[in-house]
């Protein structure tokens, strides 16, 4: 059975991935990406590389490992995630590229993950701004003394599981996500969750969210 979530915070357009001119010069925003878990086709992506909104498939990768930030995955319990590059030592044999598993050539980047849940003054601010399509920058300013990301978030459909790692399309639906740069620092990013459809065939599961990332 196929299992189809989809986000009421905004309306949702059926494109494939775009890239629009941002909120502010200060940012820039990719549109629609859609991203399938580690069963991906040469037609599907499973990596993203959030600075140029390129999204990969597993045979795609070669000299591109090095700039991928977030990868999608969904276990065999139907929970849709993503990971952090850095953190997938457990799931790399189970993307394949010609019946071979992925096996990282290079020390992969460090990304983190913070589910951005309504009810605080901070978050509250961060949504009504989103949805007003007023924001300006995503320094550390805008999200204040928030707890920081950690490694990795999931998501489910249950308001009542809503937390810093769990992420809904209805009512927590946006993740702040900093991103390791090589020269060394961070940059801030803000994924809009839009859609997740889980296939019976978990692993052909997917995702579709618009991201803003420091430009």
């Amino acid at each position: 059975m196929i299992k189809h979530f989809k986000s009421i915070v905004l309306l949702s357009l059926i494109l494939v991935t775009v890239t629009t001119k941002a909120q502010s010069s200060k940012i820039k925003q990719w549109k629609d990406i859609v991203l399938t878990a580690q069963r991906s086709t040469q037609a599907d992506a499973s990596f993203l590389i959030a600075e140029t909104g390129e999204a990969l498939n597993i045979c795609a990768l070669k000299e591109k490992e090095v700039l991928i930030d977030l990868v999608a995955y969904c276990n065999n319990n139907g929970v849709f995630s993503f990971y952090s590059p850095a953190n997938t030592a457990n799931i790399t044999k189970n993307f394949r590229c010609n019946g071979a598993s992925w096996v990282p050539a290079i020390k992969l980047k460090e990304t983190t993950f913070r589910v951005l849940v309504p009810g605080t003054k901070i978050v509250d601010s961060i949504y009504e701004k989103y949805k007003a399509g007023k924001i300006e920058s995503l320094d550390q300013k805008i999200f204040g003394r928030l707890e920081a990301p950690g490694r990795g978030v999931k998501f489910n459909p249950d308001e009542a599981e809503q937390n810093g790692t769990t992420f809904n399309t209805t009512s927590a639906s946006l993740i702040w996500v900093k991103i390791a740069q090589p020269g060394g620092g961070t940059k801030n990013a803000l994924i809009h969750v839009k859609d997740v459809t889980i296939e019976s065939s978990v692993g052909l599961s997917s995702i579709k969210f618009d991201m803003l990332i420091e430009d």
